[in-house]
């Protein structure tokens, strides 16, 4: 696609060199480039692309994207923001996929994951062909692919999307974090859903402030990115939320597990190994069993049901999708005679884990509860179990579905899981 029609809608601010170059892809870390791309000269926290234009041009950049003017031989394009300006690019260069499909966004601090699996389930269920995109990955026809990012920057998501436009998907549920709302990765997408779990603290290191955090969040409630929304509205940021998408102009759907609302829990029964859960909704009432337990995840998958709806599915298909998802980062490890493990999320990455535990067992303390620190992780489960006895629940907070442990930059295998199975059995 000629140069001048891939950043029709990027905001350039001037162009030098010829317009009509021809591009063929759009890259933003230059060991990545293929000959034919689009370099985009992205400031980042640590390095300044613009600074690593010239070996994107030795390596076969065509053109630079810019946010000032550099001395190299090929056509350039200053746009206020690079990271903004590649995202638009790319939705423009494979051709405007989110709009080929329909795409469910879902931004909140939790129950992100567990909503898109839901929501996925519910369209397959329904006859759609169905994809995901988000913390455990992508998934297109059920098969399984890996991901650098919750969600994937700019260039990443607009093409992920237009090869599952490829494949025949006709339907993805997207996990889109504050991060990318903050970054641009999502720009250009036209969502058919966004919704909205629930905001509590976390990610400050970035945002600072929880006004801030918020603000993220909202960029997708916006007629930038939809024209309909499923908000969870039993927290303050959700009604908010909820008043400033009406006042866009988006069609927005409440959803509540407290009190009235468009889709609303009239009756939940709660058990160990899931839920059963009767909705009312626009559309009618729905009655959904879930093999996920714990009444957060009654609130996923009412909103799972109202973002369903809200685009389009029929309720015979949500209540079946609903019960064909099975629990990830809340998981049981079975184990006969013995207590019962579930498994959370969490690595210590760059962090040192003993400052990190110092931390907890100081807010232990504070409770008047007692703790003890054991920081390999294999020792600490099998001395957790052994110490249980009479115990109903042993719960392992840490990394969940994850297989590897993520300690000082360096991935080493450990499955929480597996080892807790492992300990359990050397017990017996």
């Amino acid at each position: 696609m000629p140069l001048r029609e891939v950043l029709a809608g990027a905001g350039v601010l001037e162009i030098r060199g010829d317009a009509s170059t021809s591009v063929t892809g759009v890259a933003y870390a230059s060991g990545r480039v293929a000959p034919g791309d689009l370099f985009a000269c992205v400031r980042g926290a640590k390095a300044d692309g613009h600074d690593f234009a010239g070996e994107a041009v030795d390596k076969g950049a065509i053109a630079l994207l810019v946010e000032q003017m550099l001395d190299h031989p090929v056509p350039q394009a200053r746009v206020p923001s690079t990271r903004r300006g590649m995202a638009l690019a790319a939705h423009e260069l494979f051709g405007r996929p989110s709009e080929k499909l329909s795409l469910v966004g879902v931004t909140g601090t939790n129950g992100k994951t567990t909503t898109t699996y839901l929501i996925e389930s519910m369209a397959a269920a329904s006859g759609r062909v169905s994809g995901r995109i988000g913390t455990t990955g992508a998934a297109a026809r059920g098969k399984a692919m890996a991901l650098e990012r919750t969600t994937p920057e700019g260039p990443d998501f607009h093409r992920l999307l237009a090869a599952m436009v490829d494949d025949g998907i006709d339907m993805v549920a997207a996990e889109v974090s504050s991060h990318a709302l903050a970054l641009h990765r999502v720009d250009g997408a036209r969502f058919a859903v966004a919704a909205f779990t629930n905001l509590t603290r976390d990610h400050l290191e970035m945002h600072k402030t929880m006004d801030a955090y918020f603000e993220a969040k909202a960029r997708l409630f916006t007629k930038d990115f939809s024209d309909r929304a499923a908000v969870v509205v039993d927290d303050e940021w959700g009604t908010m939320l909820a008043m400033r998408a009406e006042e866009e102009g988006l069609d927005v759907w409440r959803v509540s597990v407290d009190g009235p609302a468009d889709v609303a829990a009239t009756a939940a029964s709660l058990q160990p190994d899931g839920s059963d859960v009767t909705l009312s909704t626009p559309a009618g009432p729905l009655r959904l069993r879930i093999a996920l337990p714990g009444p957060f995840n009654v609130a996923n998958a009412a909103l799972a049901a109202a973002a369903s709806l809200c685009a389009g599915l029929p309720l015979e298909g949500i209540e079946a999708g609903a019960g064909a998802v099975a629990p990830g980062r809340f998981e049981r490890v079975p184990c006969d005679g013995g207590p019962t493990v579930i498994v959370t999320n969490d690595n210590p990455r760059s962090e040192d884990p003993a400052t990190i535990a110092a931390a907890v067992a100081d807010g232990v303390a504070a409770t008047g509860a007692a703790c003890e620190v054991i920081l390999d992780r294999r020792e600490a489960i099998r001395h957790a179990l052994a110490s249980a006895a009479g115990a109903d629940v042993v719960v392992i907070a840490g990394k969940g579905h994850e297989t590897g442990q993520d300690i000082g930059g360096r991935v080493v295998p450990f499955d929480d899981r597996a080892v807790a199975a492992e300990e359990l059995a050397r017990l017996r």
